[in-house]
């Protein structure tokens, strides 16, 4: 081992992380560990290991193995490696297989190395040169277990969303020294990776709306007491929290005999089907950015919400806010738009309680049961399923689901009418996860997803927890049951009306704050529309240019407006999502120099600045209103 050598590979990384480096400086090497020579002289480490000693690499050729590893693994995986774009490497070792998946897939143009063992980590840097590999590509570095913070860490600083990654596991770590961990880190990306591309799923359907929801419920915030008053209120009380899962309608009768015996919490479209069989819930709860909403039901038959609690967020469909003629209390939680997050840290208290970890509007009405005081907490039409009809056989929404088969996968299709026109809402993959008789029933990740949040959630508190469905999804630790079963479980006495309606005084505060925010962006767009039109003034007069040329220029004026204008970007970005979404995965897949692959790149750029333009025109008219209203 050499100071000198890892003087240099330390201070590579300090240049990357300096945290980092920080925390490698202090690693101390234990007795575990031994670094010693291979047969052909290349630096080799011994582990020891509940009695057993391990090589970390092949004790002959630890560079040849290397080589006929990854040789073998894009053999089997041809098509997979050459469009991927990012390389995460889990298990670093001596950074021979990293080395050679640099040489080898040159084309990859990002790394990510997870070493679970920093000891071992620090070895490497101590035996043998890095600067070179370090320096040849964007590399990412975690040191030690992977965590779900790390892993956002990591799709902040590198493309963990925008590219096509594949995972290549050191054999010898993988296999041996630490499986358990290597499989714990390759879950923890592929779920993430698979909840970031469904909610750019969601967000290319409904980022607009989510942007307009935002400007709107920010005139009206300071109107609405939070929730977070009535914690406690409803200790010890039976809570229903009725979802609009498939079997819902099964249950409506047994509904009605309990309706004057527990509280009903109705997660949004499951509200249109209680109503239009006659039952009346306590409280609603709506986290959608588009409301669903069967045929304008709400808005047609407004004057049947004057006694139901209403239980919204920044980012719910504004539309329900207008019409609704019942109280509105505001939750305060994490908005799909950044900047809305970072305002609420100035409105709030100090010591408010901001309701984190909420997929879907069925964990709200759970986590909403919890902190009222709910005991026990009962769930009805939480399937988390698929089947071929829609919610709750149609009465939900207006849209239909289909099961197709593509390309030897199945997928469900969920269609809208609109216009006399069948528009495909959604479209995603099928896996199929076990049901209370584990047999295996269809849904998809995300709805598994949210089954492992309700069952992390339902670990952390000491309620009472039932969930009353015929073929839904199993969720541990909630077992399923029946009305029947739990009749003794109701209050003959539940009446709350008075609680729920109760005038709030609990509200957001800093009405100061918001106004300068709206002056600050009504100022910065009008100086971004006359900046891009400025831009776009010189680049006519370099419109003769080679295509590589005007590409480039156009890209590096995006750059320049992402960073003079941070804040109205990052709102544009949502705003526009779809296209800003397929402009940066393109600039980030396509590496091809090719006339063709610099034509595309080109084309989509030139679309990319017109969207902006139009973006900004709608953004700008949203803040300009929102600045008027307030």
């Amino acid at each position: 081992m050499s100071s000198a050598i890892y003087d240099r590979n330390i201070k590579i990384i300090a240049e990357m992380d300096t945290s980092l480096a920080e925390v490698i400086d202090n690693i101390r090497i234990s007795d575990e560990y031994e670094c010693t020579a291979s047969k052909n002289g290349l630096p080799n480490v011994k582990i020891r290991r509940a009695g057993k000693e391990h090589w970390c690499h092949s004790p002959y050729a630890p560079d040849s193995e290397a080589a006929k590893y990854i040789e073998q693994f894009y053999n089997e995986r041809v098509s997979e490696v050459e469009k991927a774009r990012l390389g995460i490497i889990v298990g670093f070792g001596m950074g021979y297989y990293a080395r050679e998946l640099i040489r080898r897939f040159d084309w990859f143009r990002e790394i990510i190395i997870i070493e679970p063992a920093p000891v071992l980590f620090k070895i490497a840097l101590t035996s043998i040169d890095m600067s070179d590999m370090f320096r040849a590509k964007k590399i990412n570095l975690v040191i030690g277990e992977l965590n779900r913070l790390k892993v956002k860490q990591l799709d902040a600083s590198g493309s963990l969303y925008y590219a096509q990654g594949i995972i290549i596991p050191h054999p010898q770590v993988t296999k041996v020294l630490f499986p358990d961990i290597v499989q714990k880190s390759v879950q923890l990306i592929t779920e993430y990776i698979e909840e970031k591309d469904s909610l750019s799923a969601t967000l290319g359907l409904k980022s607009k709306d989510v942007i307009r929801n935002n400007f709107y419920n920010l005139v009206h915030l300071f109107d609405k007491p939070l929730i977070n008053e009535m914690y406690g209120r409803l200790a010890d009380l039976p809570i229903v929290c009725i979802a609009s899962g498939p079997s819902l309608t099964d249950y409506l009768e047994d509904l009605k005999l309990v309706r004057e015996k527990a509280i009903f919490i109705a997660a949004d479209s499951a509200f249109n089907v209680l109503m239009e069989h006659g039952i009346k819930p306590d409280i609603v709860t709506a986290l959608e950015p588009r409301f669903c909403n069967k045929f304008g039901f709400i808005e047609k038959n407004a004057h049947l919400t004057k006694d139901i609690l209403l239980v919204t967020t920044m980012d719910t469909y504004s539309g329900i806010n207008k019409c609704w003629q019942g109280p509105i209390r505001l939750v305060v939680n994490g908005s799909l738009n950044h900047t809305m997050n970072t305002i609420l840290d100035h409105l709030v208290e100090k010591g408010t309680e901001v309701l984190t970890g909420i997929p879907t509007v069925g964990m709200l009405s759970l986590k909403l049961a919890d902190r009222l005081g709910g005991d026990p907490i009962v769930m009805v039409g939480q399937d988390l399923r698929f089947t071929e009809v829609t919610h709750a056989a149609g009465s939900a929404n207006c849209r239909n689901i289909e099961i197709v088969s593509e390309n030897g996968e199945d997928h469900i299709k969920v269609i809208q009418q609109k216009k006399k026109k069948d528009i495909v809402y959604d479209n995603k993959r099928i896996i199929y996860i076990p049901d209370y008789d584990d047999n295996l029933v269809r849904t998809i990740p995300v709805f598994d997803g949210f089954r492992k949040s309700i069952e992390l959630f339902v670990r952390n508190t000491r309620k009472k927890f039932f969930n009353i469905t015929a073929t839904g999804a199993k969720i541990a630790g909630v077992p399923r049951t029946t009305f029947a079963e739990i009749t003794g479980c109701f209050d003959p006495f539940v009446r709350v009306e008075h609680i729920l309606s109760g005038q709030g005084t609990m509200t957001l505060h800093n009405r100061e704050y918001v106004v300068a925010m709206l002056d600050r962006l009504t100022k910065d767009s009008q100086l971004l529309e006359e900046r891009i039109n400025a831009q776009l003034k010189h680049f006519r007069t370099i419109i003769r240019q080679p295509i590589a040329n005007k590409d480039s220029f156009i890209q590096n004026m995006i750059t320049s407006l992402n960073r003079e204008f941070p804040e109205l970007m990052a709102m544009l970005n949502l705003y526009i999502h779809k296209e800003i979404n397929n402009y940066i995965t393109v600039q980030y897949t396509d590496s091809s120099d090719t006339i063709a692959g610099t034509k595309s790149r080109y084309v989509l750029s030139l679309k990319t600045i017109v969207a902006l333009r139009r973006g900004l025109v709608g953004l700008r008219s949203l803040i300009i209103e929102a600045n008027r209203d307030f």
